[in-house]
Formats: structure tokens, sequence, C-alpha cells
């Protein structure tokens, strides 16, 4: 992986991450002191959203997270607005990868 790839990614991963601890946020901590809340699972948020079809594919990911891993109920409103999001910015990092890199490295560079 180049190191463009790598920036993209990694902005990609940020940014999803984002959606997750402030938009989606099922255990309602974004009001909290708590930091990294979701971090240990965004690994696997991130892959989920990568390999999705589609936003249903990712809602049912994020919906079956929050009430196995959880024990949460599940709030099909919340993860379809999370999924929606997620894939948004997903397709819309992969569309703009060739844009976004020179556009990354001076702003890194700043």
């Amino acid at each position: 992986m180049g190191k463009d790839t790598c920036m993209n990614s990694n902005t990609l991963y940020r940014s999803i991450s984002d959606v997750v601890s402030n938009q989606w946020d099922p255990m309602d901590l974004a009001e909290s002191d708590t930091t990294n809340r979701y971090e240990q699972y965004m690994p696997v948020i991130y892959n989920w959203a990568l390999a999705a079809n589609d936003q249903e594919d990712l809602v049912e990911d994020l919906s079956k997270l929050a009430c196995n891993q959880w024990g949460l109920a599940t709030n099909q409103h919340n993860d379809r607005r999370a999924a929606h999001l997620i894939i948004a910015i997903r397709d819309f990092h992969l569309k703009n990868a060739a844009y976004l890199s020179p556009l990354l490295s001076l702003k890194l560079g700043a």
C-alpha cells in the first residue's frame, strides 16, 4: 500500500470513527468523558464499511453489534442513519481518492 493510499485509508478510517462515536453512538456516550469509547470495535466496523454492498448490509452489521455485543435494543432509525453517512463517506473517499491525495499531502506538509 503506497503512502497516498495509506493517507486516504487513515482519513477514511478517522471519518468513519467520527460517525460511529458522534452520530451512531448506540451507548449514548458522546457527552461523557470516555475517550476512544468504540475504538476497539473500529477495525471491524471499518472492514464492514469497506465490504458492504449497500447501506442495508451495514445497517444489519451495526444492529447486530449493538444488540449481540452490548445487549442494547435495536434502533433501526439510528443504525440506518449512521450506515447512510458511513457509506456516503466511503463512496466519496473511494471515488475521489486520486483527487484527495495531493490535497492531503499539501495540508499535511503545511
